[in-house]
């Protein structure tokens, strides 16, 4: 673990150096902090995920493009969602252009962090808009259902999850709850 940590940290210091000696630095570095910890959610490396926090990234995103939660359910790193979680991010955030934390894992087959969101409040009905299907409204069971996981099917059936066609959603608005 600490042979992972202190090139990150050696990495980390180095560029807060460079970005020093520019104007407008700071924004610099709340960008690359933000980056990075996008990038370790990702990854589950849960210690880094801390670490940064502990730097004062947002631990929510600092804008609706780039949210860590989406990053870590994308890639099935339950551990990771947990401690976002109890650090206060919302289980029901929306990501610009792209869809809540359950889609992200539902459309990636993770039917375990599909279960944890589940029992953490996810909403399980909730449309988005998507590119990906023509620009037709989908749900999470949608995105399941055009990936063939077959598990994270079963697992969004028994929660109550309706496809979009079963919900009758039939208006232009980005998100939509059916909840």
């Amino acid at each position: 673990m600490l042979r992972r940590l202190l090139p990150f940290i050696a990495a980390l210091w180095l560029s807060l150096l460079l970005v020093d000696s520019y104007p407008g630095w700071r924004d610099g570095v709340s960008w690359y902090v933000q980056r990075e910890l996008c990038h370790a959610a990702g990854r589950g490396w849960l210690t880094e995920v801390k670490f940064l926090g502990a730097l004062g990234a947002n631990l929510d995103g600092w804008n609706t493009t780039y949210r860590p939660i989406h990053f870590a359910a994308e890639n099935g790193q339950t551990e990771v969602v947990e401690y976002l979680l109890n650090e206060g991010v919302s289980a029901n955030a929306e990501r610009e252009w792209f869809f809540s934390p359950l889609m992200a894992a539902a459309s990636n087959g993770h039917a375990d962090t599909v279960r944890f969101l589940l029992a953490r409040g996810a909403k399980v009905n909730t449309a988005y808009l998507s590119s990906e299907a023509g620009y037709q409204h989908e749900t999470a069971l949608d995105m399941v259902n055009r990936k063939w996981h077959a598990e994270t099917y079963f697992v969004l059936r028994r929660a109550g999850a309706r496809t979009a066609i079963e919900l009758g959603v039939r208006c232009s608005e980005k998100f939509i709850t059916c909840d």
